[in-house]
Parts: C-alpha cells; structure tokens; sequence
C-alpha cells in the first residue's frame, strides 16, 4: 500500500523567547496544539493465489486529527530556521472500498513528524516558511472477503515516508502564534499480508 496525507493544518504556539526587543526574537523553543484537516488516500496493489499482481483500488477520505508539536528556532536577521516535531492522532473511522468481491479498510490512526523548516520574515510578526522531513505513520488495515464466506483479517502496521509543506506563523504577542500550513506526507510503498486465519 502507498498513502498520500495531505493535511491544511492550523496551530497555536506558545513560545519562549527573548522579550527585550521591540519586537520579540524568534529565537527560542516552543509548544503547540492543534488541528488538521487530513485527506488519507490509499494507492492498493494486490496478489492472491492464483492471480498475478495487479493494481487493486485507489480509496481515502478526509479526516479530522489533533496534535500536539514542539521545536526550536534561530533568528538571523530575517531568516528564521528551526526543527520540529509533531505528533498527530485521529479517532475517526477508517476508509473503506467495496472491490467486487472483497471490502478494504485503511486507518491512519497516528502520525508522527520531524521536520526542519527554513522561513523569511516578511514582516517583524509574519514569518513565511517552508519545511520538510521525515513522518512515521501507525496504520490499521483490514480485509473481509466474500469468496471465502466473508472471511475476514485484520493487521496494523508501521510506514515511514517523507513530509513537506508551506506555511504562515503570525505573532499574536510576543509569546502566542498562530500558524497556518499545508503539507504533504508520502509513506512508501510496502507489503502487508492478510492470512484469513490460516
């Protein structure tokens, strides 16, 4: 299975940085909470006994996550460069695809991200940035199969991809952002193999 995350995230930070200046230094950690609207989509490829491999169905949906993150960020002059890591999870219901005889479930249940990020301060409080790295997904699949009197199986695994997006962190004060980002995870491709209970 191959997974594509797209997610439009918005975020509070709360950041500890230095205060003397007119404008506060990006300079300093920081903690955040937030939210994410998450489209999980499913590229399956399938091989069976007596069938040679083929491509099986494409499926996903959009899913509501909250997460928390925390970083660190330099400020030199208007360049700002940091890392972070962000921690994603979703109680929602997976995606599922009838393919003629055989229902499929996927369900990214959580999803972790470390991620440096490069930004330009386009004014004292508006910082345009860009970021990327790498994301570790916890995913719940599931198959139930007519041909066998609806059997059915079930598995979890871990996929490792990459992330990048683009986004805008505006101070509110000189201790609370708020941030908004688009991002893009793709895990790779990797097998995963449904027993039946055999």
């Amino acid at each position: 299975k191959y997974l594509a995350v797209p997610a439009a995230i918005l975020t509070i930070v709360a950041a500890n940085g230095a205060q003397a200046q007119e404008h506060a230094s990006w300079t300093g950690a920081y903690v955040g909470v937030g939210v994410s609207g998450t489209n999980v989509e499913t590229d399956q490829d399938s091989v069976q006994p007596g069938y040679s491999f083929y491509h099986a169905a494409d499926y996903g949906g959009k899913h509501l996550y909250g997460y928390v993150q925390a970083g660190a960020d330099v400020q030199l002059g208007d360049v700002v460069v940091g890392a972070q890591i962000r921690h994603e999870r979703t109680g929602s219901d997976g995606d599922s695809l009838w393919k003629v005889d055989e229902l499929v479930t996927t369900t990214a249940k959580h999803l972790t991200s470390l991620t440096a990020r490069a930004g330009y301060l386009v004014k004292p409080k508006l910082l345009l940035y860009a970021n990327a790295g790498v994301s570790f997904g916890h995913f719940d699949y599931a198959s139930v199969d007519e041909r066998w009197d609806q059997v059915d199986d079930s598995l979890r695994a871990n996929r490792e991809g990459v992330s990048f997006g683009a986004g805008a962190e505006y101070r509110l004060g000189k201790r609370v952002s708020v941030v908004g980002e688009y991002a893009r995870t793709q895990y790779k491709r990797e097998s995963s193999t449904f027993d039946y209970g055999e």
